[in-house]
């Protein structure tokens, strides 16, 4: 891999860790999660952000996540649309930036919602005295 995806999934690792709660070294290859469990997490991209997306709601849902390590090989033909040039590596990290984003305008916006069955106090009128 360049020294730029390197660098990059280092970053992400880094940001799963704080944002997430889920320790990673390595945004990896490969995801492996029950069907009923995925659909669950209500993970809503389907481009190169995705597999962020699942590792984020994953950890904010409390489930395990575990870290496999994957030894990398030169590929054996074709070039990754991703690694395989700057610009594609520019689109991933903008596409993972945007759920990123969209991940933690969701928290922010789920933690200022009053909690389920508690209503904001009601404000009080005084009652004037002739009624």
């Amino acid at each position: 891999m360049p020294a730029y995806a390197v660098a990059a999934n280092r970053a992400i690792g880094l940001a799963c860790r704080l944002l997430f709660g889920v320790p990673l070294s390595d945004l990896g290859p490969f995801r492996a999660i029950r069907r009923d469990t995925l659909l669950a997490l209500g993970v809503r991209d389907r481009g190169q952000g995705w597999p962020l997306e699942m590792i984020g709601r994953a950890g904010r849902a409390g489930l395990r996540v575990v870290e496999v390590p994957v030894r990398y090989r030169p590929r054996a033909g074709g070039a990754s649309k991703v690694t395989g040039s700057l610009r594609g590596s520019l689109r991933a990290a903008a596409a993972m930036a945007a759920v990123t984003w969209r991940l933690l305008t969701e928290q922010f916006r789920t933690r200022a919602r009053p909690a389920a069955g508690r209503q904001p106090p009601a404000a009080t009128r005084s009652r004037s005295p002739d009624r």
